[in-house]
């Protein structure tokens, strides 16, 4: 049987938060990617 341990979760700064996340990938249209990618080039 697997043993399963819990974790602390790394969570962003609020100010920086919006930086370092986007919309899962199976909810995003190409548009909205190619948008995304264009104004966070890193």
């Amino acid at each position: 049987m697997a043993i399963i341990k819990p974790f602390r979760a790394l969570h962003p700064v609020p100010e920086k938060a919006k930086q370092v996340s986007c919309v899962p990938y199976d909810v995003a249209y190409e548009s909205e990617v190619r948008d995304f990618i264009k104004n966070n080039p890193n």
